[in-house]
């Protein structure tokens, strides 16, 4: 298991992101955010951000901690 990231939505919104609702009305709706050069990853929940990144050098989505470090988007991990 990794480590936990969470973001909160306006933070995001503030960066640029674009966040999209998916399976509205669903008991597994999630949250697709897209960063500004259009990349984008899915979150676990869908009032925030939540992924997993063991590390930023080994996990797959380690790319998305290291933009939010880039662009001073503050987020928790645990």
């Amino acid at each position: 298991m990794g480590r936990a990231i969470t973001v909160d939505l306006q933070p995001l919104l503030n960066a640029g992101c674009t966040l999209r609702l998916e399976g509205a009305g669903q008991p597994q709706a999630w949250l697709k955010v897209a960063i500004p050069d259009g990349r984008f990853i899915g979150s676990t929940f869908s009032d925030c951000l939540n992924f997993d990144c063991r590390s930023m050098n080994s996990s797959a989505n380690g790319w998305m901690e290291e933009w939010l470090i880039e662009n001073g988007v503050p987020y928790v991990h645990g």
